[in-house]
């Protein structure tokens, strides 16, 4: 299964999808989402999920991004003909707060096609690490004004937040605080084993083609220990998915 290029989006679309899984990535790495997170979202294709992941350019308009990624999704769903499939977003990082920026807007409205969300080591506001304290950096939706639309209107009851063990600059303790008061029980709630980069990861890079040498035989040794985690991801989030459907 290869990634292909469509309207903007890159999509990996598997045979009789049972879902649309709809991924945006990371600040910066989030404008090359396919292959970044290759390995994470080539497992989800090969479980029978369409995927479709909008790149986008970091900047700290993030209101204007939301937008963006919501119209280029869109412009990918009319050229895939794809119509009946339950819908689910999926973020990492500032792709998270993308998600729940589009999804408030689709609760305050009522007109939305998205099942659920699934939101992993949710960053509510910097680039990452130290650098908004470093440089100064003013978002829009500011950090509370984004809290202030999920009070507001955020309605997904089926959203799946995810938290690695060793991630250290995440919000995502702030954001279980806050759709638990909405939620209750009904929020899921992981921890995984990871930090906050565990999303990230293609595959090791070998063809058909290409001689297997020793020297292959140790990186995909080290590969497969490095994406141990990642694999676990794969498997709680596929699986948390095919609850939903």
């Amino acid at each position: 299964m290869e990634w292909r290029s469509l309207a903007d989006n890159w999509v990996l679309q598997p045979r009789n999808p049972k879902a649309v899984v709809h991924f945006l990535g990371g600040a910066f790495v989030g404008a090359a989402p396919h292959v970044a997170y290759d390995a994470l979202l080539t497992s989800l294709a090969e479980a029978g999920y369409l995927v479709i992941t909008t790149p986008f350019f970091t900047s700290p308009q993030h209101g204007q991004i939301a937008d963006g990624v919501a119209t280029t999704f869109r412009n990918g769903l009319v050229a895939l003909a794809v119509e009946g499939l339950p819908m689910f977003g999926m973020g990492h990082s500032l792709g998270c707060k993308l998600h729940l920026l589009n999804s408030c807007r689709e609760c305050a409205v009522g007109v939305g096609v998205r099942t659920g969300n699934v939101l992993m080591a949710y960053s509510n506001a910097s680039f990452g690490g130290d650098f908004s304290e470093l440089v100064p950096v003013e978002f829009e939706p500011s950090p509370a004004e984004t809290e202030a639309l999920i009070d507001r209107d955020y309605s997904l009851e089926r959203t799946l937040l995810v938290k690695f063990e060793r991630d250290e600059i995440d919000d995502i303790a702030a954001l279980r605080r806050q759709l638990g008061r909405k939620f209750g029980d009904s929020l899921d709630y992981r921890v995984l084993a990871g930090d906050h980069g565990t999303c990230a990861g293609g595959r090791y890079p070998l063809g058909t083609s290409r001689e297997f040498s020793p020297v292959d035989a140790i990186g995909q040794f080290l590969y497969q220990s490095l994406t141990r985690e990642n694999q676990q991801l794969q498997t709680v989030v596929s699986r948390w998915i095919n609850q939903q459907t």
